[in-house]
C-alpha cells in the first residue's frame, strides 16, 4: 500500500510537470502568433498607406517627398522579407533540411569586420560608440559565409536595438584554445538571470517591458544558435540587467583542403543583406 501511494504521488508529480510544460509551450506559441500577426500587419499597413498617399498626390508629389516615401516602403518590404526568411529557415531547421552547407575558405576576420563596418551608420543614427578589435589579422577557416553573416548581423541588430543612446557596442576576435572566439558586447538594458537559459528557445521572447509591444517573434536567436551548431560551434550569453549583454561565439578552425595554392575568394557583404537583417532598427 505504501509503495502504491508512493507511485501515485510520483505519477501525479510527473503529470503536473508535463501539464505545466504543455501550458508554457502553448503560451509561448500564443505569444508567437500574436507577435507574428503584429510584425506582418505593421509593415503591410505602412506600405499600403504610403502607396495610397503617393497615388492621392498624383502629379503634385515633390521628388524629395517621393524619395522619403519610397525609402519607407523599401524598409518595410525588407522587414517582411526578413520575417519570411526566418520562418523558412525555422521550418528547414525543424525538418533537418538545413544540412547543405556552402562551405568556403575565407578570412573570418575580414568577413566580420566588413559586417561591422556596414552596420556603423545604423549605430551612428542611434548615437552609439562602436569598437572592433582583433588579436589576429587573418584567420582562414571554412564557413557558409551567408549563414555566418546572418548570425553576426542578428546579434549586432539586438545590441543596437537594446542599447540606449551614448552606449557602447564592441566586437572582439581572438584565437582561444584552438578555436575562433568572437565576443559581441553591449552596454544596453541587459537580460534577467532567470531568462538567460531560455533566450535561445524557439518562440521565446524577452520580457516585453523592455521592448515595444509585439516586437520580435522569438525565433532570431533560435536560428542563430542552430546556424552556429551547423558549423560545429557554440554560442553562450552573459548579461546583467542595466549593465549590458555579451554573446560569445566559438568556432573551430577547420579550413577545407584545397588543391595547389588556390587563394581564398573574398566576397563583399551584400548591401541588401545588411538592409534586410537590420530592417527592424
Amino acid at each position: 500500500m505504501i509503495f502504491y501511494i508512493y507511485r501515485q504521488k510520483q505519477t501525479a508529480k510527473k503529470n503536473k510537470r508535463l501539464y505545466d510544460e504543455a501550458k508554457l509551450h502553448a503560451q509561448i506559441r500564443g505569444d508567437f502568433i500574436t507577435s507574428m500577426s503584429h510584425d506582418l500587419k505593421a509593415p503591410i499597413n505602412i506600405i499600403r498607406s504610403s502607396v495610397q498617399l503617393i497615388h492621392s498626390l498624383e502629379d503634385n508629389v515633390e521628388p524629395e517627398y517621393l524619395s522619403q516615401r519610397l525609402t519607407v516602403i523599401t524598409q518595410n518590404a525588407n522587414r517582411l522579407l526578413r520575417l519570411v526568411n526566418n520562418l523558412i529557415d525555422m521550418m528547414k531547421l525543424e525538418e533537418n533540411n538545413f544540412n547543405k552547407m556552402k562551405l568556403e575558405n575565407v578570412n573570418l576576420v575580414e568577413v566580420v569586420e566588413e559586417i561591422c563596418l556596414g552596420s556603423v551608420d545604423y549605430m551612428k543614427q542611434r548615437e552609439l560608440e562602436f569598437i572592433f578589435d582583433t588579436e589576429e589579422e587573418e584567420i582562414i577557416t571554412a564557413i557558409d559565409r551567408e549563414k555566418i553573416e546572418r548570425v553576426i548581423l542578428n546579434l549586432l541588430s539586438n545590441a543596437i536595438k537594446f542599447t540606449p543612446p551614448l552606449g557602447l557596442i564592441t566586437v572582439n576576435m581572438a584565437i582561444k584554445d584552438g578555436d575562433i572566439k568572437i565576443v559581441i558586447k553591449d552596454s544596453g538594458l541587459g537580460i534577467a538571470s532567470d531568462k538567460l537559459e531560455a533566450i535561445f528557445l524557439k518562440f521565446y521572447q524577452i520580457d516585453n517591458t523592455l521592448t515595444k509591444p509585439g516586437e520580435g517573434t522569438g525565433i532570431g536567436l533560435y536560428i542563430v544558435k542552430k546556424l552556429i551548431e551547423l558549423h560545429e560551434g557554440k554560442i553562450t550569453v552573459e548579461s546583467r540587467e542595466g549593465i549590458g549583454t555579451s554573446f560569445t561565439i566559438r568556432l573551430p578552425i577547420k579550413p577545407l583542403a584545397l588543391e595547389g595554392t588556390k587563394e581564398c575568394e573574398i566576397k563583399h557583404t551584400s548591401g541588401q543583406l545588411l538592409e534586410v537583417e537590420l530592417s527592424d532598427l
